[in-house]
């Protein structure tokens, strides 16, 4: 073992050996000669470690063992489930595996936790102490230390390590040669040649892969050949743990890389060969540095490189510098290998504090210099062609960064103080911020693409590496140092700024614009796509809040430059207006959007406002808009007016933010995570856990406001939510906002500007704004626009821009509601803001100032008529209000009362005008010297109202006419709120007011209070109009509308306990999706805002929706919707769009507006004249005339249908829904839908599941073997492997056929429609075509999906009759026997067909069970309604299919030897569907057989024959009649058995009644003397669900007491001995049973009432179920199994199109349809595969039944989310009711 020379030299004594043979170390030539002439295998590398070290590998593992000190670092080699912990990660891209996390403390200890599928490249940190706490180590990792591993290396012997070193070198060296022969080959094309030299290097490779996975003191020895230097840490104690010093340093402290591990200062290896010569060619460089020169070699060096920086301190710190001296090289070429290589690497520093010192000056080459400097010379010159080019460029760029990096690093004062010094480095930070300027495009860029994408994170990291320089410096507490900081960054920012191309600037207007025409058209190559260092210089801005006048007094930025920026910003935000993806599923913009608003306030405060405002305008008259986009423009105007910028967001900050999409209503708790975008640095957490429940109520929607009062903060021009979604965002909220007035009785108008901290010191400049005239006149321009429509011209001496904003706003009222918003801010500004700061000398000063105005230009009147004319007014007016109480009933009053008025008006406007004139040119500013708002109200203006005439006019004068406008014309009602808010600005201002509001004759309450009493009286009428006309149709709606009412009423009874708490929220989990799979999330977030704004789909009085469309309706609001509907008398058919989903409340309000207006304008003319049909009480005949719609349906992609509904026809059958006509427009049909349903399946499929498998009953395992072989094998239930004929006896198909089946149910909407008019509509609708046989269509009234029609009415012989009853039968049997279906041969069987009504009764009788399955209270799974009416459609089916010609087998299936092998069910109502006759003696034969099996079944598990009699039929029938003579000869039962009797009788009790209510209704039954009568007489007594759950009403119904009773007539003695006879008797039908002891031959056993098909069994805790299943592995596709089923248990993957473990494929398997419910590993979520029309439709809907503490849904993984019995309950419901799992979807 080991070099014997080194050895034995130092043994002595009696011990030392006379002679000994020396074992040389073999040469490099000898080694390299040997591997040149094999095949390289790991055995050859073992061989050669052997001779060179005198031990095998083994060995040295078993004898010098480190394999403990060494990290987990396991990689999948396939996808795996791997875990972050938030509490245990030290980086963001921690990682543990599974075996490692479950054996650690996470679980138990509650940390906050979540997994994820990880691939190749995920390597496990368990035991990485720079990545996972140590707290977090598994039990098999918890030593892993440098100590450990020190200790380890010093206990080796110096000879051993002698001759590893010399092994690995030699090993290193041959890579190398390897490595150069390879490069030569390639050059000269010897591909064969080539490829054998990679395949040597890369067994090599792999081969000290694996010995590193196994020994911590091997990685230590190949780090030091690698490197060829000593890598210890200097002064190393070895009771001093580094790691643990490390972690526990604060993340500026690295003084540990410069104490312990010098860089430059390499101490040589001392293992040298003295024989050898290979040390020499080494000692001037070493193999890591030949890798890094080689990118190829690199990269195939990559995993092994892996392992030694993961577990060898020092060799990290080695490879880092020399990645970093050839990181130009590496990163340059950009493609996959490049990327890949800098990704690897970049995981293990980028996000560890080894960059501190790599940043600080410890290397030669700083990191932080090479991330800039690759970034701008390189990815510049690589994407600009993408940009520039007018074609597609064909080029593949790998974007990958480490700017990342680079943006942390300045969080760390050590860097940013050093960083900041290096002028040299500290530049290419703004040249690479000024490189991205030159991205500009000659079209259109879609901001989605991925280089756009790619450029804005740059952007980001870029604005975000000040901001945290900032904060930094500030976090120092060294003001030199601040200041030195900003004065270097401004600098910086505004000389790369002169540097950028800049657009030439014309005069004009007395300034310098961009464009030397107000209307020349901009091209898109003037956009820059990217602008950061005006971002940079924002955030710099808002950091230091420094007075932006310093950047042109102090920093010298130049107007130039300023002008130019501006129109950048406008220019990008008009045109491209965000970054946002429309593919994004995010609700907030980002970042970018606070700082351009920002600068556009800066703008303003550098410029002055009058050319903020000319830019502003040159910049919108150069673009082609239509006048709506002025709307978009303005509101992004005002966004920046009313924007408080912030990147340091306070709690107010946060919550006012919070709050614009909380007044939306359609926001739920995990949408507010968008807003971490907006609001740096607080996270999804903070969000919902610290700040929402301040502000809304508990649970996941965030909904209703805690408070109303806090709609004062709403901001209906919030600019920060994505452009996808702020339409409907904005939309919803003014619309809850319009609710809240009503709810407070406010008039409905817009909102005013909301309650907000005045703007900084800083930005005090953007409030001059409202001071300087302009931005008023050009408000007064568009106001006037709209008081003098169509004749406004302009007023003298206009600002430049008024003849420009004339032709470009061509329709000034679309933008007229901006403008008032505006003017409120100016008026808010001045008397929130300005006024406060104002000394009380300054204050008055103004006041005297508007004194002076009014006084000295007051026209006083001397002559006789105006004081006539005074007096006159007077008494006028006193007239006046006594001629309103009186009504005004002498005419001629009246009209000497309005020649009075008009003569004082006259007067009155002479008298004004000379005012005017003589305030023309009065000067505002002669006492306070600086303008303010309120002068801007004041000042005089000559309008030329008309051409030419012209008025001297001020903005209060055209104000006032404004209002008048509004109150006496309700025009423009909607800006009431923003005009009282200015006028009551002015009153409360100053006293003067008043007099001027009187003059004008302006009374804000008499005129408000008129105008609202206007409106009322106006609505009033309506109400009682629409009334009239509605209590009408409430009198002719009938039994169709009835109908449905009581199913909603039904249900909404039923449910309200257990729903009322979960309806609000369910929506979320089509969400949660999006978490999870978002590919249609704008579509998504619209439905929900449109479900949660109308609760209640509005409803025809006396009608009801569809049962599945909703789930909830508000009643409260049901009236006033339904109101809406009728807005005119006279009008007998209003038209209503209604989609497919149901009612389309939108369009309805557009219908009842334009019916409003119609009225407005006809109101005059009708007076108070009641209408005479009105007063006669005439009957009406109300229509709906539903038009079609082109707009998409929310739940179907058919479009709407012109339907009408009126009074119904009297008859059996409710009339054609198309048509309206009954019967007598021929044979109606009533809409069917087949049902891949499971539940009847299921039943059977766990019902012999737990037999075979049970061990509490004791049953005999030969049984049980006998039940499963049967069953899978025999029976195969759910295949086809045998597709039937019509000549098969029907025993094969009661025993066989029916149960392999496709297990279907039948249900039906209960609408009906004529044949005809179906075929009408189909063509219409386009309708969807499955294939040649089916055609999907939705009802066209209640949108349920069909696909088949069942006909109605006695059954004929008439041709027609057949062949529609045919073609409903071939559609029923399509799924079944799809096969042999083609376009020539429409496949049914008519002796097949009572498969389809047997499984209807037998799926009916188990979900109209009562049970208390994850309850702790019974209840009924499906309403008395739905009961009623599903048995209504299965006697409806029944009926057809009962007139199918069959002719009867000679033997019945229920006298059939196979009988036993049958359920005594199936055999006995299908030898009554075959022979039409003997009904009740086959339903009571088939009950005595079914009470055989009991006994049998008894006998089975009582084990009443002991096993060695088995075999013997004759003992064993002894045996069996002995048990049941023991059972009956006493007066009553056992009170067990009699239990466990009942509740295995009543299930086929209940079908029994089921399939007599059936026959019954359409039959007549055939009786005899020896069977109860009193079936015959129960007609009147019809099935309810009560009636079906009480045991003894159920066997009352069939005229028996009780059990005994029942017996003794069905099965008394001599019956069963005579059928116990048979049944020993009888032969074995398959060889698979043949050695099966005749007893254990009976099938199916009995079924308990008890016994309902149910979930597999779930834990209580989350965790559990996740530990239970996450080791399933992998599908036969690779993919992860990641779901599992909840009927079976079974892991399935996600992947839709795989055949053999996908969900979809499983569904089948499962017979899980057509609800597949699958519980996710990584989430508590349960993901729902919806199957319509037979086939998979969706799997984007989710629901929750694992709860947090506080009973809300959680879409991450915790060890508190328990199983919630209510949720649970209700999903159970909703699978079990099959006929309502469109519902489920749609609430979902």
């Amino acid at each position: 073992m080991g070099n014997t020379f080194s050895f034995m030299s130092n043994v002595s004594g009696s011990e030392k050996l006379t002679s000994f043979k020396i074992q040389k170390t073999p040469t490099y030539d000898e080694i390299s000669r040997e591997l040149s002439y094999v095949l390289i295998t790991s055995e050859v590398i073992d061989n050669i470690f052997e001779r060179c070290c005198f031990m095998t590998i083994d060995f040295f593992f078993d004898t010098y063992r480190s394999d403990d000190t060494l990290k987990c670092q396991h990689s999948p080699s396939k996808p795996e489930w791997f875990f972050t912990c938030s509490k245990c990660s030290l980086a963001n891209n921690s990682c543990i595996c599974t075996s490692c996390f479950l054996s650690g403390n996470h679980i138990s200890e509650g940390h906050s936790f979540s997994l994820f599928e990880a691939n190749q490249a995920a390597v496990c940190d368990c035991g990485n102490a720079e990545a996972i706490k140590r707290d977090g180590f598994c039990s098999d990792h918890i030593n892993v230390n440098e100590r450990s591993k020190k200790e380890r290396i010093d206990k080796l012997p110096f000879f051993i390590k002698k001759d590893v070193h010399i092994f690995f070198r030699y090993l290193f060296q041959y890579l190398q040669n390897l490595s150069i022969r390879s490069t030569a080959a390639d050059a000269q094309n010897q591909t064969e040649r080539t490829e054998q030299l990679e395949s040597d290097m890369q067994t090599i490779i792999n081969w000290l892969s694996e010995v590193c996975k196994e020994s911590s003191t091997l990685i230590h020895i190949m780090a030091e050949e690698f490197t060829q230097r000593v890598l210890e840490f200097e002064n190393h104690d070895k009771n001093e743990d580094l790691e643990e010093k490390v972690e526990n340093n604060n993340e500026g402290d690295s003084d540990y890389y410069y104490s312990k591990f010098k860089l430059y200062q390499h101490k040589p290896l001392p293992y040298k060969n003295e024989n050898e010569s290979i040390q020499q060619q080494w000692e001037g460089h070493h193999f890591l540095g030949y890798i890094f020169s080689k990118i190829g070699l690199l990269d195939q060096f990559l995993p092994l490189l892996v392992l030694l920086i993961d577990n060898h301190s020092a060799f990290k710190i080695v490879l880092f510098e020399e990645y970093l001296k050839n990181y130009i090289s590496i990163f340059s070429p950009r493609d996959s290998k490049s990327s890949s290589i800098t990704l690897t690497i970049a995981s293990f520093y980028m996000e560890n504090r080894i960059l501190v010192p790599f940043s600080t000056g410890y290397s030669r080459h700083n990191v932080l210099e090479l991330i800039l400097r690759s970034h701008k010379t390189i990815y510049v010159p690589l994407l600009l062609p993408f940009y520039q080019a007018d074609t597609k460029v064909e080029k593949e760029v790998m974007l990958q960064s480490d700017l990342g990096a680079f943006t942390k690093q300045m969080k760390n004062p050590l860097v940013v103080k050093y960083f900041s010094k290096q002028e040299d480095k500290f530049k290419l930070l703004f040249e690479f911020a000024e490189q991205l300027h030159r991205f500009t495009s000659p079209q259109f860029v879609d901001p989605s693409i991925t280089t756009t994408k790619f450029l804005l994170l740059m952007e980001h990291r870029l604005l975000l590496s000040v901001r945290s320089m900032f904060q930094t410096a500030e976090s120092m507490n060294d003001p030199e140092f601040y200041q030195f900081l900003t004065d270097r960054v401004a600098e910086n920012l505004i000389a790369n700024m002169e540097r950028i191309k800049k657009r030439p600037t014309f005069d004009r207007c007395g300034m310098q614009l961009p464009h030397q025409d107000f209307f020349q058209k901009f091209t898109y190559s003037e956009i820059p796509v990217h602008f950061p260092l005006y971002r940079m210089l924002s955030t710099l801005l808002l950091m230091t809040k420094m007075d932006p006048m310093l950047l042109i007094t102090k920093y010298n930025f130049q107007e130039a430059d300023i002008i130019d920026m501006l129109t950048t910003l406008l220019l990008f935000r008009v045109c491209y207006v965000s970054y946002d993806d429309t593919n994004s599923i995010e609700n907030c913009t980002d970042i970018t959007m606070i700082s351009d608003l920002h600068m556009m306030q800066i703008s303003i405060c550098l410029l002055g406002p009058r050319k903020f405002l000319y830019v502003f305008f040159n910049v919108l008259t150069s673009i082609d808009t239509n006048p709506s986009a002025f709307t978009d423009i303005f509101s992004m105007f005002i966004g920046a007016l009313q924007l408080r910028a912030t990147l340091l967001p306070t709690k107010q900050d946060i919550l006012y933010n919070l709050l614009q999409g909380v007044f939306s209503g359609i926001f739920f708790k995990l949408h507010f995570r968008s807003f971490d975008a907006v609001l740096l640095d607080v996270t999804e957490d903070q969000i919902n856990d610290l700040y929402l429940p301040e502000i809304t109520g508990k649970g996941n929607q965030a909904k209703e406001l805690l408070n109303n009062d806090m709609w004062q903060y709403f901001d209906p021009y919030y600019p920060l939510f994505s452009i996808n979604y702020r339409s409907l965002i904005k939309s919803n909220a003014k619309d809850r906002f319009k609710k809240y007035q009503t709810q407070k009785k406010i008039p409905e108008s817009n909102p005013l500007p909301p309650i907000m901290d005045p703007l900084p010191l800083e930005l005090s400049g953007v409030s001059e704004i409202y001071n300087d005239p302009t931005l008023f006149e050009i408000i007064l321009c568009v106001v006037a626009d709209c008081v003098f429509p169509s004749t406004f011209v302009g007023y003298d001496d206009s600002f430049e821009m008024q003849p420009i904003l004339k032709m470009l706003i061509s329709k000034p009222d679309t933008i007229l509601s901006e403008m008032f918003y505006i003017f409120v801010l100016g008026i808010k500004s001045f008397k929130e803001f300005t006024l406060p700061k104002l000394e009380q000398s300054e204050k008055q000063l103004i006041i005297e100032t508007i004194i002076d105005y009014f006084n000295s230009n007051k026209t006083v009147t001397t002559t006789a008529s105006a004081a006539t004319i005074t007096t006159n007014k007077e008494e006028n007016n006193d007239e006046k209000l006594e001629n309103e109480e009186n009504k005004l009933e002498n005419e001629e009053e009246r009209e000497e009362k309005e020649s009075i008025e008009k003569a004082e008006e006259s007067e009155e406007e002479k008298i004004r005008r000379e005012n005017n004139n003589s305030r023309f040119r009065f000067d505002f500013t002669l006492k306070t010297k600086n303008n303010y708002a309120i002068y801007n109200l004041l000042r005089v203006y000559n309008v030329e109202i008309d051409i030419g005439v012209k008025e001297k006019l001020s903005f209060l004068d055209i104000l006032f006419k404004f209002w008048d406008l509004m109150t006496n014309k309700s025009q423009y009602l909607e800006l009431r709120s923003s005009l009282l808010y200015i006028f009551n600005f002015l009153l409360e201002f100053d006293p003067i007011f008043e007099k001027v509001f009187n003059d004008n004759k302006v009374d804000l309450v008499r005129d408000v209070e008129a105008s609202a009493q206007d409106e009322l009286a106006q609505k009033k009428l309506m109400a009682e109009k629409k009334e009239r006309v509605l209590q009408q149709m409430r009198e002719q709606q009938k039994s169709f509308l009835e109908n449905y009412n009581k199913i909603l009423a039904e249900e909404d009874g039923a449910e309200e306990d257990e729903e009322n708490d979960d309806d609000d929220d369910d929506d979320d989990d089509k969400k949660d999706n999006n978490e999870t799979e978002d590919n249609n999330k704008d579509d998504n977030i619209e439905k929900q805002g449109k479900e949660d704004e109308e609760e209640a789909p509005l409803k025809l009085r006396n009608t009801i929706k569809a049962p599945d469309t909703y789930e909830n309706d508000d009643e409260s609001s049901s009236y006033d919707k339904d109101a809406e509907i009728f807005d005119k008398q006279e009008q007998s058919t209003i038209n209503i769009e209604i989609q497919e989903g149901g009612i389309d409340e939108n369009e309805i309000n557009n219908e009842i507006t334009k019916e409003k207006q119609q009225y407005q304008n006809e109101r005059e003319r009708e007076g108070d004249e009641e209408e005479e049909f009105e007063e006669e009480g005439e009957e009406v005949e109300v229509k709906v005339d539903v038009k079609k719609s082109n707009k998409p349906n929310k739940y179907h992609k058919q479009e709407p249908r012109k339907i009408e509904i009126s009074i119904e026809e009297e008859g059996e059958f409710e009339p054609c829904i198309i048509c309206k006509s009954g019967e007598r427009g021929g044979r109606l049909f009533t809409m069917g839908y087949i049902d891949l349903s499971s539940v009847n399946h299921q039943n059977s499929v766990q019902n012999n599941f737990n037999l075979a498998n049970d061990t509490e009953m004791g049953l005999d395992p030969l049984y049980q073997h006998f039940i499963e072989t049967f069953y899978l094998t025999d029976i195969k239930p759910g295949t086809t492997q045998y597709i039937p004929y019509k000549d098969d006896p029907a025993g094969l198909f009661a025993c066989y056929i029916f149960q392999r089946s496709p297990s279907t149910y039948i249900s039906s909407c209960g609408h009906n429609i004529h044949k005809n008019c179906l075929e009408k509509f189909l063509k219409e609708q386009e309708q969807q075509k499955v294939d040649e046989f089916i055609t999907a269509f939705n009802c066209p009234l209640c949108s349920r999906p069909s696909d088949f029609i069942l006909p109605l009415g006695e059954p004929l012989d008439s041709n027609q009759y057949k062949a529609d009853a045919n073609d409903m039968f071939t559609k029923l049997c399509y799924y079944d026997f799809l096969v042999l279906m083609d376009p020539e041969n429409k496949y049914s069987i008519n002796k097949y067909l009572w498969k389809f009504v047997l499984q209807n009764i037998e799926t009916l009788e188990l979900k109209s069970r009562k049970t208390n399955l994850y309850s702790q209270d019974d209840y009924f799974i499906i309403s008395e309604i739905d009961f009623q009416k599903e048995l209504t459609t299965t006697t409806r089916l029944f009926n057809v299919i009962s007139s199918a010609d069959v002719e009867p087998d000679q033997i019945l299936p229920i006298y059939d030897l196979s009988t036993f092998f049958m359920d005594p069910f199936t055999s006995s109502s299908y030898s009554i569907f075959l022979s039409k006759k003997d009904h009740l003696a086959l339903i009571f034969e088939g009950l005595s057989k079914y009470l055989f099996n009991m006994i049998l079944f008894h006998c089975i598990k009582k084990r009443v024959v002991p096993e060695n009699l088995l075999n013997s039929d004759t003992q064993t029938q002894k045996l069996v009649e002995k048990e049941f003579q023991l059972l009956f000869n006493n007066s009553s039962l056992d009170k067990d058995i009699e239990l466990e009797f009942k509740n295995q009788i009543h299930p086929y009790i209940r079908k029994v009644l089921i399939l007599y209510s059936l026959i019954s209704n359409t039959t007549a039954i055939d009786t005899k003397d020896d069977f109860p009568t009193l079936i015959s007489s129960s007609k009147n007594s019809p099935l309810t669900l009560e009636l079906l759950s009480d045991f003894d009403k159920c066997i009352g119904y069939l005229g028996y007491s009780n059990i005994q009773s029942m017996f003794n007539h069905l099965l008394n003695k001599d019956t069963f001995e005579l059928t116990l006879s048979k049944f020993i008797k009888k032969k074995k039908i398959t060889s698979t049973i043949a050695t099966t002891p005749t007893l254990y031959c009976s099938y199916p056993p009995p079924s308990d009432y008890r016994s309902l098909p149910r979930f597999i069994s779930l834990p209580e805790k989350f965790v559990d179920f996740m530990q239970e299943n996450i080791y399933a592995g992998n599908c036969a596709c690779d993919s992860l199994l990641k779901l599992v089923c909840l009927l079976c248990g079974q892991s399935v993957c996600t992947v839709n199109t795989c055949k053999q473990g996908g969900a979809v494929s499983h569904c089948y398997v499962c017979s899980s349809t057509p609800l597949g419910f699958f519980h996710l590993l990584d989430k508590p979520m349960i993901q729902v595969y919806n199957f319509q029309f037979g086939s998979f439709k969706s799997s984007s809907f989710y629901t929750h039944i694992y709860l947090d503490k506080d009973g809300q849904k959680s879409n991450t993984a915790s060890a508190e989310i328990s199983l919630s019995q209510k949720k649970l309950k209700k999903l159970y419901k909703y699978w079990m009711d099959t006929t309502n799992s469109r519902k489920f979807l749609i609430t979902k």
